[in-house]
C-alpha cells in the first residue's frame, strides 16, 4: 500500500453477497470493493447466520464477556484479494438461528447481546492485528456500539485512542432500542445512561451511542443530512444531530455497476442517462428513476399532475433509497429532458 492508502476496519451486520434483508446489504457489499479499487486496505466483519452457509475453518477464537455470561467466538477469515477479506464471526448460540434479526415477525429477544458481541468480537479481532487499523467503519444500530467501545473500553490503549471512527445512518428510523438494564447484561458502564450516552426516553439507544462516540457520521445523501436534523425527519433525534452537525456529512450512496451495469441491462427500455449517481431512464411520456437494480427492494409508483409534484416526488424518494420510482406525467404537456431531471436531482441533493 501507499504511505496514504488506508487500512479500514469496517463492521455491519449484513453484506452481500452472505446475507441480506435490505439496502444496507448491498453498501456493506459494494463499498469494500469500491475502497480496494482506490488502493485501500479493507477488512469487513460480520455474524456469520445461518444463511451464509460453511466459509472455512476459524483460525483464532476469542472470549467475549458479557456480565455473567461468556461467549467463546470463532473468527473466520476469507479472503477477497489483496486488499479485501470479510472476517465473519462465529458463535452458533447468537448466529445459528432462523433470520438474521428475527422470525415469525418478532425481533430476536437477546438481539442487544447478539450484535454487542459483533461489536466487540470485531474490535478483539483488529487488537490481535500486527498492525491497527487506520480508520474504523460501522453502520447502523447493530454497529452502533462499536464508537462507543472505542471511546470506553478501548480507551486506555494508546494505540485505539488514535484510531478515529465513522458510523454511518442508513436508517435512523431503527435506534437499536433495548431495556435500560440491558446496560449490565452488556458489560457498559451505568454511566453511559446519560443523555451524553445511550439514554433514550429511559432506555437505551445503540443507534444514539455510534452518533454520540463517532468522530464522524454520515448519512445516504446531503438531503437526508439536512432532513434529519429537523422534528419531521429526526426521529427524535434531531437535537442530538443537531448538537454534533459539524460532525455529520451526507454521501450518496451509488450502485455496483460490476454487479449491475444499467447501460447493458436488457430489461431497461431505452437510453440510460447517469444524473448525480442515479440512472434515468425515459420511455413512452414517463420516466423511471433508478437508484438501484430494480429486481432489489420495494417497487414505489407515484403520480404526479405539475412540475412541483414531479420534483417533489423525485427529491424525496431519491434521497430515501427507493430502488424504484416511476414518475407518470398524466398531462403530456410536461416532457422532462435529461438536462431537466439533472437540475431537479442536482438542484435537491
Amino acid at each position: 500500500m501507499s504511505s496514504s492508502a488506508l487500512s479500514v476496519l469496517m463492521v455491519a451486520s449484513e453484506a452481500q453477497p452472505y446475507a441480506k434483508t435490505g439496502g444496507l446489504a448491498d453498501v456493506a457489499g459494494a463499498l469494500p470493493d469500491a475502497l480496494a479499487r482506490l488502493g485501500h486496505a479493507v477488512t469487513l466483519v460480520m455474524p456469520r447466520y445461518r444463511e451464509v452457509g460453511p466459509v472455512g475453518r476459524a483460525g483464532r477464537y476469542v472470549t467475549v464477556t458479557m456480565g455473567e455470561r461468556s461467549f467463546d467466538v470463532g473468527l473466520v477469515e476469507v479472503v477477497h484479494g489483496p486488499r479485501q477479506r470479510v472476517v465473519f464471526v462465529e458463535c452458533d448460540e447468537l448466529y445459528d438461528r432462523e433470520g438474521i434479526y428475527g422470525a415469525a415477525g418478532h425481533d430476536h429477544p437477546d438481539n442487544a447481546v447478539r450484535f454487542a458481541v459483533l461489536a466487540r468480537a470485531s474490535l478483539e479481532y483488529a487488537a490481535g492485528l500486527d498492525t491497527p487499523p487506520s480508520l474504523v467503519h460501522s453502520h447502523d444500530w447493530q454497529t452502533g456500539l462499536v464508537p462507543v467501545l472505542l471511546r470506553t473500553r478501548y480507551w486506555e490503549d494508546p494505540a485505539w485512542r488514535q484510531i478515529p471512527s465513522v458510523f454511518t445512518i442508513h436508517n435512523l428510523a431503527y435506534k437499536g432500542l433495548f431495556p435500560a438494564e440491558a446496560l449490565a447484561s452488556l458489560d457498559l458502564d451505568s454511566a453511559l445512561l446519560s443523555r451524553e450516552g445511550l439514554e433514550f426516553w429511559n432506555q437505551i439507544s445503540f443507534l444514539k451511542g455510534g452518533i454520540n462516540f463517532a468522530d464522524a457520521v454520515t448519512t445516504v445523501s446531503a438531503t437526508y443530512a439536512r432532513e434529519i436534523l429537523t422534528p419531521e425527519h429526526g426521529e427524535g433525534l434531531e437535537g442530538l444531530l443537531l448538537h454534533r452537525q459539524h460532525l455529520l456529512s451526507g454521501i450518496r450512496n451509488g450502485i455496483d455497476t460490476d454487479a449491475w451495469n444499467p447501460s447493458t441491462d436488457a430489461q431497461i427500455p431505452g437510453p440510460t442517462t447517469y444524473i448525480s449517481g442515479k440512472i434515468i431512464s425515459p420511455f413512452g411520456g414517463q420516466f423511471r428513476v433508478i437508484p438501484e437494480h430494480p429486481d432489489i427492494g420495494r417497487h414505489d409508483y407515484f403520480y404526479a399532475d405539475t412540475h412541483d409534484e414531479i420534483r417533489k416526488a423525485i427529491r424525496e424518494n431519491l434521497h430515501y433509497g427507493a430502488t424504484w420510482i416511476k414518475i407518470v406525467v398524466d398531462d403530456f404537456r410536461y416532457s422532462y429532458s435529461a438536462d431537466d431531471l439533472r437540475f431537479i436531482v442536482e438542484e435537491s441533493a
